[in-house]
């Protein structure tokens, strides 16, 4: 589990995001791609660029640094708590710091994976 320095370090750097910055990150969190963000929220794929770019200098997260910012970016979210607790699907609005359960994800081919080498 995070410290409470680098919980409260990763709440503040997200409280700069805007409302819609959040959004696309929440989106980023669920693995969708840029295409699908804009989709999602009637966006085009240049203004959902443009808001990850954002997202990426509010961060911190500077190119060129060798780092995978996008992975990055969504550990930071997740770290914080900030999942949202009404997806942008649903209609709700996103706010910082309400929280929802993460699903849990298991391969359809995870008993193949598991079962004992004979």
């Amino acid at each position: 589990m995070p410290s409470m320095a680098l919980r409260t370090s990763a709440t503040d750097r997200l409280a700069t995001l805007s409302a819609r910055e959040l959004e696309v990150l929440a989106l980023m969190t669920d693995g969708r791609s840029n295409r699908a963000i804009g989709d999602q929220l009637f966006l085009t794929q240049r203004t959902v660029e443009s808001h990850i770019r954002n997202i990426y200098g509010r961060l911190g997260l500077l190119p060129g640094c060798g780092d995978h910012r996008r992975v990055l970016a969504v550990l930071l979210y997740l770290r914080a708590g900030s999942c949202a607790q009404h997806p942008p699907s649903t209609g709700g609005e996103l706010r910082f710091g309400q929280t929802r359960a993460l699903p849990r994800i298991k391969p359809a081919h995870a008993s193949a994976v598991m079962a004992p080498v004979t």
